[in-house]
């Protein structure tokens, strides 16, 4: 590469990402990250990580947008399928975007067509005219759809951070990417299910019992724990959706007002005194920093997962929440290096 801004984190991945996308952003890395185009930087790495003649010859195929792809028993939904990627959901219709909104996209879709004429990605023998050709308009319209796949589908790209324990270890946003996959995961502000990033692979684990033929859930705004009912709906709205989880048709409180006691009224079923204090003291246990600095994420991991796989102790609840966080810490520390 010509340009300083571009890491790679080894010869085989500079050496792809030489010979597809980097060509077209080595040396406008910095007007690209500038742009204050966040997220949608990834419609332009689509865009540019296949050849002007691929896109070209996919143009019949992306006539019809078909969200149902993969739905039925003869479809076959692979993340690794471009096609898979255009047909996931862009709420092009059923939505009221406002002209600002509208206004924003184009200009951003402009501008990204506009870096690719100046890495000569339309092999262009002239100066790039104020009127757009066929071929560039078509690729216009492409970024533009990608910009709203990435909007309403892409995942933050986390990086561990290790500390001087399993629990004080920190996880980062690095950047945004696209999983297919994980996308199709529903949202629930009381997720029971959590992911670990290494690399390009995305592994997901349950932080709580999940039973045979119960819907598994990811989060797209903040948690109830976090995040108060108006503040999640503000984000519900901008990703075209209302919100039916548990915690927010009852109205669960933030982590601030959630009782930090176990007692009969927490527990699901009629158990006696003594088990319920004993499952008092347990939780309260692995939140203790003496516990959690005396026991590797191995360790950790099988008591917590035991503890919570177990657990008959009813949500919304502080010990819970506490020992499902503490789970996803050792997760990341096991497998996120």
């Amino acid at each position: 590469p010509n340009c300083s801004m571009a890491k790679f984190c080894s010869k085989s991945c500079q050496e792809k990402a030489c010979s597809t996308h980097h060509k077209y952003e080595c040396l406008i890395q910095d007007t690209l990250y500038k742009s204050g185009t966040g997220a949608w930087q990834l419609a332009y790495r689509i865009v540019a990580g296949k050849p002007l003649n691929f896109w070209l010859k996919m143009k019949k195929s992306f006539e019809d947008h078909n969200e149902d792809m993969g739905l039925s028993e003869a479809g076959v939904y692979s993340s690794d399928d471009i096609m898979t990627v255009f047909n996931m959901v862009t709420h092009d219709t059923g939505e009221s975007r406002q002209a600002p909104q509208l206004m924003k996209e184009c200009l951003t879709a402009l501008f990204f067509l506009r870096c690719l004429q100046s890495k000569n990605y339309f092999c262009q023998t002239s100066q790039p005219s104020s009127n757009l050709s066929e071929e560039e308009t078509y690729i216009a319209l492409l970024l533009h759809h990608f910009m709203r796949v990435v909007f309403y589908n892409s995942h933050e790209a986390m990086q561990l951070v290790p500390e001087s324990g399993w629990q004080k270890n920190k996880v980062v946003r690095i950047g945004v990417c696209l999983n297919p996959s994980l996308a199709l995961i529903n949202h629930s502000c009381d997720p029971n299910y959590a992911r670990v990033v290494r690399g390009r692979q995305v592994m997901a684990f349950a932080t709580r019992k999940i039973r045979q033929g119960e819907e598994i859930l990811d989060v797209y705004s903040g948690t109830y724990l976090k995040s108060d009912i108006e503040s999640r709906r503000e984000v519900h709205t901008r990703y075209n959706f209302d919100c039916r989880c548990h915690s927010c048709q009852h109205d669960w409180p933030t982590e601030q007002l959630l009782p930090r006691n176990i007692s009969k009224k927490h527990i699901e079923k009629d158990i006696s005194d003594k088990v319920v204090k004993k499952l008092d003291n347990s939780f309260k246990e692995v939140t203790q920093t003496r516990w959690q600095s005396g026991v590797d994420s191995c360790t950790a991991r099988d008591r917590l997962a035991s503890m919570l796989s177990n657990c008959v102790v009813s949500h919304p609840h502080w010990l819970v929440a506490q020992a499902e966080d503490l789970l996803h810490r050792a997760l990341w520390d096991l497998f996120g290096k």
